[in-house]
Parts: structure tokens; sequence; C-alpha cells
């Protein structure tokens, strides 16, 4: 058996876009069934593990850098936290846990951060202890925590169904440019989402008014010409109340067509806005006419009102999901920093 030794880990955990969001129905346990093309993105988080072997098992988190600190919890409810617990108690491992989170995925956009969070906390935890669980093990327990985790441990490109958390990887080669724009302070709940969503649903007098994505032409499209984006089947059922809700959401969307992205839609349950685009040249050539129209397309901006504030990023599809990118034993790393 393998001596446990204090070790220093650093794992990175890519966010997630759905490409497609669709519901399918309401399930018995509350939860709604759903049908999403998911993909993995160059923008993640980094966490850094300092585990060192203990007789009980506990965890402390931390954060580094400037971003988010008002909206970043490190007691038991952030989820590094409680995928760290789980895992103990499923494995019966134990460790004393110090995590560092420098955040770069915003909290609260519909891209999974505190899912990948957990799923990176997962995968350092398991190699640490020397893989004693299989990724579909991990994703068991990812499951237990939220729906994208099993997602945000596998990463690349899978089909979700049921909550999300049942997966059929789909192979691409095609790599896909993004640029994505949020509101800044602006936040929504998801479960205000699906029931506004319910609400919606069943007010609809026509069909015409769901708007549904299109799984199958979205697959398809992952073999096609990005210039073929505009016929992806890309979409989010919960865009038509969302955009009536939030009308800057739609206002954003509208713009990126209008700059040039081939597709622009809503991710997850927002309020991130994605749009597909050639390149990552033509990504910053649009992200720099966005924040220069603000002022002008925006007016209220220059009163100082934060909610309309926009953040935007440039960011690549990616082939893999949380990982460990170094590992150290911790005596030397603080042998070579004395």
């Amino acid at each position: 058996m393998k001596t446990l030794t204090a070790k220093k880990l650093i794992a990175r955990s890519p966010a997630k876009l759905n490409l497609t969001f669709d519901i399918i129905g309401k399930r018995s346990d509350g939860y709604h069934d759903v049908e999403t093309l998911m993909q993995a993105i160059e923008l993640e988080d980094e966490l850094i593990f300092q585990i060192e072997p203990a007789s009980d098992f506990n965890i402390q988190i931390s954060r580094v850098g400037m971003g988010f600190h008002d909206q970043f919890p490190t007691d038991d409810t952030n989820l590094i936290a409680r995928a760290a617990t789980l895992f103990s108690a499923q494995t019966g491992k134990k460790a004393d846990v110090r995590a560092s989170v420098v955040k770069r995925i915003p909290i609260g956009a519909g891209l999974a951060g505190g899912s990948a969070n957990a799923a990176a906390t997962l995968i350092a935890l398991n190699q640490y202890f020397g893989e004693p669980l299989d990724v579909e093990e991990l994703c068991g327990i990812g499951s237990a925590l939220g729906a994208d985790v099993p997602f945000c441990i596998k990463g690349g490109t899978h089909v979700g169904r049921g909550r999300g958390d049942e997966l059929e990887g789909v192979d691409k080669t095609k790599r896909l440019s993004f640029i994505l724009v949020k509101p800044r302070h602006l936040s929504i709940a998801t479960g205000w989402v699906y029931q506004e969503h319910d609400k919606f649903v069943e007010k609809s007098t026509s069909k015409s008014k769901h708007v549904k994505p299109h799984l199958k032409n979205s697959l398809k499209f992952l073999g096609l010409k990005k210039k073929d984006a505009e016929t992806a089947g890309f979409g989010n059922v919960f865009e038509p109340f969302l955009f009536k809700e939030y009308k800057l959401l739609g206002k954003l969307r509208d713009k990126l067509i209008a700059f040039g992205c081939s597709a622009s839609h809503l991710t997850g349950s927002g309020p991130t806005i994605f749009g597909v685009v050639e390149d990552r040249e033509q990504a910053y050539e649009i992200r720099q006419k966005l924040l220069g129209d603000q002022l002008t397309t925006y007016p209220h901006l220059q009163t100082g009102d934060p909610m309309k504030v926009l953040d935007c990023w440039v960011a690549e599809s990616v082939d893999y999901g949380a990982r460990v990118v170094s590992e150290k034993n911790l005596e030397e790393e603080e042998a070579s920093c004395q």
C-alpha cells in the first residue's frame, strides 16, 4: 500500500457552455428532464490543494485574487467542501485539505463554475489517494452534488439527458471559437428560471411561441464549416421569456449577431450570452466593438448603473474536463521557498 505524504496539487476546471438546451418534461422527483449539447471551454478556475495525511477529514477554503469575493462562500456550503466531504464519506479516506481558489469563471452566470470546482476537487482527491475510484464512480458522486458535475469531470463535448447528468460523448475534431458576454452584476436563480419556463409553456397558445433548439442539427454542425453555424440548431428554451424579462440580454444577442457572430444564444439558465465566431481574431474584434458600443447604445451606463456594465471573454472549445496539472511533495515545495 502506498504511503501517503503531504502533497500540493494544482487542478484546473473548465467552464461549460450549453450550445443547446431543451426541456423534455417533468420528473417525479421534482426535477425536469432535459436534453442539452454541452461544450467545455478554456475559461477555467485554478484550485491549489495542499493535502496532508490525517486521522480525520477536514477542509479549509480560501480565495486568491480580487474577483468574486463577496459572492464566493468559504464555508461548508461551497461545492468544493461538499465534494470533498462526500468523497471522504464514500471512500473512507481521511486528510487535512486546504483549498485555495483562483476564480475566473463568473459566479451565477450559467457557466457551471461551482460544478467545475466540485469536479476538480473530486479529481484531485482521487489522484492523491491513488485513484480508488474510476471516472464513472466519480461521476456518481458528482451527480449527487449537481447535474453539471459529471460533465465537468469528463469535459469535451457531450449530450446530457435526464437531469443533464446522463452523458453521451460526441466525437468531434472541430475547435469552436466563442465570445461570451455577461452583465457584470446580474445573476439569475436557476430555480426561478425553471418555474418561469413552466408558466410560459402553460400560457403559450401555440407551439410557435415555444421555440425549440434542434439537437440533431447541432450534432451535424460539428462536422460542418463554422460559417454554417446559423443552421446549427443551437438554442435555449429559456430565451423567449428571459429575453422579455431581461431586455438587455436580448439586445446583447442581437448585437453579437449584428457584429458578425454566426449564431448567438443564452447558455444554461443565463445570464451569459455566447456568440459563435470564426476564430479568436474575430472574437476580439467583436469584443472591441461591443464594449466600445456600450456608452452609445446603452446611455444609462453613463449614470453609473452597475447592473448594465458588461464583462466579455474570448474562449475556444477544449476536449478535456477538470484535471490535475501539477503535483509536488509539500515538504519540498516549502523547503524551496525558504
